[in-house]
């Protein structure tokens, strides 16, 4: 698996994820708890966890094994924040430090979630980091133009020869 951690709380804002169960009479839950806390509750139960993305659709996963049937995750008091029911389903947390695990399963804990997710943070460095690339683009261009327009000048200075004899 990949590395996250440039993914630290300085550099993210809020994470917003939203979860549609592909049966929108299925009630889906979506929660974000700290990675050992959502361990413990998964613990002796089949899961799966997303270890990469391989391209457009391409998701990688890591199976963990298991028959236990978790309670149902509304239950559980490890959520920072959780969002459950019918339909579309989403929740917005503000990023934090440490090792935290978004989950999505069925309302009920039973097994075989059919959903579709996304994901998507807001990253406060980016007004800083594009302010400072237009900066460093208007001084870049403005070498440019000294660089065409000195040259120009100076040659159209220069005498021209009135002719040529061999």
């Amino acid at each position: 698996p990949g590395s996250a951690d440039w993914v630290t709380p300085s550099r993210l804002g809020h994470v917003r994820v939203q979860v549609t169960p592909s049966d929108p009479a299925r009630p889906v839950f979506v929660g974000i708890a700290p990675a050992g806390a959502v361990e413990s509750y998964l613990a002796g139960a089949r899961y799966a966890t997303v270890t990469g993305f391989t391209g457009r659709d391409g998701i990688t996963y890591t199976t963990h094994e298991g028959n236990a049937s978790p309670p149902a995750p509304v239950s559980q008091r490890i959520w920072s924040v959780q969002a459950s029911g019918s339909g579309q389903q989403t929740l917005t947390w503000p990023a934090r430090g440490g090792r935290w695990m978004i989950v999505v399963m069925n309302a009920n804990g039973a097994p075989g979630v059919s959903a579709s997710a996304s994901a998507g943070a807001t990253v406060p460095a980016l007004t800083g980091i594009a302010t400072g690339l237009l900066i460093a683009g208007a001084v870049v261009l403005a070498g440019a133009v000294v660089l065409i327009v000195i040259p120009v000048r100076l040659a159209s200075r220069r005498p021209v020869a009135a002719g040529w004899q061999a």
